[in-house]
């Protein structure tokens, strides 16, 4: 069966997407040319999404979408609840220990955030391909020089051995957007407006400003030198930060330090940033991972799309979650084949149920029970939540290659969350009983508090 980009946009002609194999990745063989909208037409056949461009479409069946200033945008935070914040807020004013703990974590944080200059992708040293330095480039990180070759090129692959100098724009993307997420909370929590504007600086200086603001684009994300310009997988390099940014950001509409026209602007950023997945052979690349690529190539989408306003994808992309993420990639006894054959394997397996607890938050966004899927009374988010509480517990030895060290208390993360969707009291003991000194943990409290 073929694969297709279920962005891709509707040109006047039905468009295949034959795949061919590139080194690691699925890269499609067609671009489709960008034109004013998202033309989408949706059929399931097996796991795999079937999405038609074009030729004709009945009026029923496709969806446009053009982003739009003037457009209703949903205000409901992406991964948070707002009454859970207010909660927060009432039980840290009222002396909750608990979350006076978790605050004293965030606040010490957000201080040496305070301190994060902005940073930029015209900081870097190397120009991308296109010649455009507000064009994010990065390196496979697995890729290095090989040894035997004069010039180095082209790049040899070592699994789970990262090449310091692959980052680029990666470092500075992940200083920026750290940096964010903890001075929104910090000043949603204590209304001190120093936090708000540092943030609403940083945000303006990586994605805004005229001579510094980053093309909305992801091109030359994880290219391999001497192999090719960029790949699919390059998508990873900011989708598991962006719902957590962009729900910040959302958040950040309260405070008078991010204008209704820097709200706008960001939106119509993402917009164009939507756009650019859904014409680009990259996008298609992504989409067909059958990994934590994937995983999180679908939180990305999903996110842009409802923070943007274009909620018909966004729905496309959940609703294929079940079959074509869960059942493709969970085991039947829980495991996740396709990440523990990695060398770090255990970093994997953490990350990539992230991203499924993620799709199912966003599924809630347009009222998918994600956290309920599966098959033959068998949940499947619960299913490998169960196959690994024996490792982060430390009952069960990791039997698995893992080169790089691993801390277990970031488990505790995953298993706070899952407690506060199932309102199990089992998991909840679990994040409690490993994740007791690690301060993500303890800053997660105030943005899920269990309830008293």
């Amino acid at each position: 069966m073929k694969k297709h980009n279920p962005l891709a946009r509707a040109d006047g002609f039905l468009c295949d997407f034959d795949m061919i194999s590139e080194a690691l990745d699925e890269s499609c063989g067609t671009h489709v040319p960008a034109v004013h909208s998202v033309c989408i037409a949706v059929g399931l056949a097996g796991a795999a999404l079937i999405f038609a461009c074009g030729a004709p479409l009945k009026a029923e069946e496709s969806r446009d979408w053009v982003w739009s200033p003037s457009g209703e945008v949903d205000t409901a935070l992406l991964l948070w609840e707002s009454r859970d914040l207010e909660t927060a807020r009432e039980r840290l004013r009222a002396g909750d220990p608990v979350l006076e703990a978790a605050y004293g974590v965030l606040i010490a944080e957000a201080d040496r955030a305070l301190d994060q200059r902005p940073v930029s992708v015209v900081d870097k040293e190397r120009k991308p391909p296109s010649g455009d330095m507000r064009d994010y480039l990065t390196f496979g990180p697995y890729w290095w020089p090989d040894p035997d070759s004069e010039d180095g090129l082209p790049y040899v692959r070592r699994d789970g051995v990262t090449n310091p100098e692959s980052s680029v724009d990666r470092a500075a993307w992940s200083r920026m957007q750290r940096a964010v997420t903890v001075l929104v909370p910090a000043w949603y929590f204590s209304g001190e407006e120093r936090y708000a504007q540092h943030a609403a600086h940083l945000v303006r200086h990586w994605f805004l400003n005229e001579e510094t603001g980053m093309n909305p684009h992801l091109t030359y994300a994880q290219g391999i030198p001497g192999r090719m310009e960029g790949r699919g997988i390059g998508t990873i390099d900011i989708s598991p930060r962006i719902a957590e940014l962009l729900s910040c950001m959302q958040l950040l509409e309260e405070s008078l330090a991010w204008t209704r026209s820097d709200a706008r602007a960001l939106r119509a950023w993402m917009g164009r940033l939507l756009q650019w997945i859904g014409d680009h052979e990259h996008g298609s690349a992504a989409f067909n991972r059958h990994n934590n690529i994937g995983t999180w190539f679908d939180v990305l989408v999903s996110a842009l799309a409802l923070y943007s306003g274009a909620h018909e994808i966004a729905e496309v992309i959940l609703e294929s979650v079940p079959e074509r993420r869960f059942a493709d990639q969970i085991a039947g006894d829980g495991s996740l084949p396709h990440e523990l054959g990695r060398k770090r394997s255990k970093g994997y397996v953490s990350m990539n149920v992230r991203g499924f607890l993620t799709l199912a938050i966003l599924g809630e966004r347009v009222s998918l029970d994600l956290w309920r899927a599966g098959e033959s009374g068998d949940v499947f988010v619960r299913r490998t939540l169960d196959w690994l509480a024996p490792f982060a517990l430390g009952e069960q030895s990791w039997e698995w290659e893992q080169v790089a060290p691993f801390d277990d208390a970031r488990f505790a993360i995953l298993f706070h969350i899952a407690g506060r969707a199932y309102d199990d009291a089992h998991y909840l003991e679990i994040a409690r009983s490993i994740g007791e000194a690690y301060s993500a943990y303890q800053r997660l409290q105030l943005f899920f508090p269990v309830p008293r």
